[in-house]
């Protein structure tokens, strides 16, 4: 096994990290948002977290995998301390058709329970999509400064 900096040149497209370093550079090293569009996205990660306001939130990020905007990432926050919050980010947890979401509802049971519940499930859900090497398109709405939309629209078994 080689250095981890070996590691890292074998893992990390360096092209493609080079042309978002020129980029960032390009728009004063602020990120840029995807623009609108359906992307074949992989998640990178899901958890639960505590936002700024002090409000649970679910915290996910979304890498392109494909297209001329792979490698780009698509952050997604979405409250969860109402009822609609709950509903928007179960309608995508459905939509990726994991078994961890779908064993909580052959039980009978709703997919939120507790924060605490809710919080694992998350980290299932990446786990989940990563272990079986599943990517998603994704249906993405750039709100500007405003909410931005997203729909999982197809599974894809890789």
């Amino acid at each position: 096994m080689g250095n981890i900096w070996e590691e890292f040149d074998d893992n990390i497209d360096t092209d493609a990290l080079q042309k978002d370093v020129e980029e960032s550079a390009k728009s004063g090293g602020k990120y840029k948002k995807p623009e609108s569009g359906e992307y074949e996205v992989k998640i990178e990660s899901m958890e639960l977290v505590k936002s700024k306001a002090g409000n649970p939130t679910v915290k996910a990020v979304f890498e392109i995998v494909t297209g001329a905007s792979k490698g780009k990432k698509i952050y997604y926050n979405q409250t969860v301390h109402t009822g609609y919050g709950i509903k928007l980010h179960n309608d995508m947890l459905k939509a990726m058709e994991l078994d961890c979401i779908a064993d909580i509802e052959d039980a009978g049971m709703k997919i939120f329970q507790t924060f605490a519940q809710y919080g694992q499930l998350m980290l299932d859900v990446a786990e989940e999509a990563d272990e079986a090497k599943l990517t998603f398109m994704l249906n993405y709405t750039n709100g500007g400064d405003g909410f931005d939309e997203f729909e999982i629209t197809e599974v894809i078994e890789n």
